[in-house]
């Protein structure tokens, strides 16, 4: 499955919801990475913003990951996951 710019929202919402179902299934999307203060040193989130109504109310959904090298990758670089 690839989660592509027209129908993110849609699959984000329902991995979030049941993470089971999607467990051993390949899935593939094309995002940037975002890192916070309180994260651990492996952990980083790989999402896009997400505009509700308009830009300014525009917020960050993505995947929180722990990766080896999370430390290593800048934040904002554009990541595709397989």
């Amino acid at each position: 499955m690839e989660m592509n710019e027209k129908m993110y929202a849609v699959y984000y919402d329902e991995i979030s919801r049941d993470i089971k179902q999607y467990k051993g299934k390949e899935i593939s999307f094309n995002e940037f990475v975002y890192k916070e203060d309180a994260f651990a040193e492996n952990q980083l989130v790989i999402g896009r913003y997400l505009i509700t109504h308009c830009v300014a109310e525009a917020s960050i959904v993505g995947f929180l990951s722990e990766i080896e090298k999370a430390g290593t990758v800048p934040e904002n670089t554009s990541i595709k996951v397989l």
